[in-house]
């Protein structure tokens, strides 16, 4: 499951993703509006914990959520269009 939202309160991050699969919950950072790789990312246990610091931090309801779709297999998590690694 992947999800996007916008930042408005931010001086640097311009846009969030989550990335969270069984196995790991990411979340990428963005300086940007455009689809390109992350500035950086952070990893957290559970997807729940990157919900909260999201919205701690950046003021991002659930309401602001975008979901879109999985990254294709060989493509990079933090962009949303597929990109080959």
């Amino acid at each position: 499951m992947r999800k996007i939202a916008k930042v408005f309160n931010h001086a640097v991050i311009k846009r969030v993703m989550i990335y969270s699969n069984n196995d790991m919950t990411y979340l990428f950072l963005y300086n940007t509006l455009q689809d390109l790789g992350c500035l950086y990312d952070q990893w957290f246990k559970t997807l729940t914990e990157a919900e909260k610091v999201c919205k701690e931090i950046y003021n991002i309801d659930k309401k602001d959520w975008q979901v879109i779709a999985d990254p294709l297999p060989s493509c990079r998590n933090d962009r949303i269009s597929p990109v080959k690694i």
